[in-house]
């Protein structure tokens, strides 16, 4: 299955294209730019009992990374070790969940066996997720969830120094209407706020810098809520220059295809 996005001009600016295996679960999935370029790719392949056994990941066209998955006798843990696409070790990921089969635990390391990332999640009695704590290139990062599984605080400290801490807001229907980020280490405060259709789609998109506005973004959908056009204008920021841009997409599909590519970095893209 293909889906190709123009714009105004009938000039394509995204590709995408699905396959599927025998058993209608997703085998393969491509993103192409607008030049037919590759921007990811991902593979699964399962085995005979439709377990997923390996996962081959293609980045900007040019980095491929495969992922061997296999259990451990470790209680409900799993590994997944990495080569590039010529054979060599580039190192693992251990995967490990609770009782419930939520993930409590994910880390990266080199071939050397040194972990340079780490992803920690904490529950509540009643099983709702409370916090991700990511640790990464002498960076910490915190997420902080509500009793409805929505974030509501992030916390970034760099070298051990406060970076910034962000508050998000919501309506009554669980839509975010407001962000605060306080950026502590860069000394300014920016609030962005949005405004919904009746389907949850932000229409509205306003951003504050101390006190200046400094990005305002409309988009309109169609019928199955993808974008169908977006305009902005970005004000000059940081000694970056501003922006005003309109444009409108055509979608070859009536109806959406499936959603568009993630960074896939774990295995729990495709947990069963």
């Amino acid at each position: 299955m293909d889906e190709t996005v123009f714009n105004e001009k009938g000039k394509a600016v995204f590709k995408k294209t699905v396959r599927y295996n025998d058993n209608k679960r997703l085998h393969e999935q491509t993103e192409y730019d607008q030049n037919n370029g590759v921007l990811g790719r991902v593979t699964f392949d399962e085995d005979e009992n439709g377990k997923l056994k390996r996962m081959v990941l293609v980045q900007d066209g040019l980095h491929t990374i495969i992922k061997t998955i296999k259990q451990l006798d470790l209680g409900n843990s799993t590994e997944v070790l990495l080569h590039t696409e010529e054979g060599k070790y580039v190192g693992k990921e251990l995967h490990q969940f609770n009782e419930n089969n939520d993930q409590v635990l994910e880390s990266i390391m080199d071939e050397e066996g040194k972990e340079f990332e780490r992803i920690e999640w904490k529950y509540s009695e009643q099983g709702k997720l409370l916090s991700e704590e990511k640790h990464y290139d002498k960076m910490w990062e915190l997420s902080e969830y509500n009793d409805l599984q929505q974030e509501v605080r992030w916390t970034v400290k760099r070298d051990g120094e406060m970076g910034a801490i962000e508050e998000m807001e919501y309506n009554k229907s669980g839509t975010l209407t407001k962000k605060i980020h306080r950026a502590v280490m860069d000394n300014y405060v920016a609030i962005e706020t949005y405004d919904q259709d009746i389907r949850g789609n932000t229409v509205l998109n306003e951003t504050v810098v101390d006190g200046v506005l400094m990005l305002h973004s409309e988009r309109k959908y169609d019928e199955h809520d993808r974008v169908i056009e977006q305009r902005s204008v970005k004000e000059p920021f940081n000694g970056a220059p501003g922006v005003n841009t309109k444009e409108s997409l055509i979608y070859s599909c009536a109806k959406p295809t499936v959603p568009l590519l993630a960074p896939v970095r774990s295995i729990l893209d495709r947990k069963e």
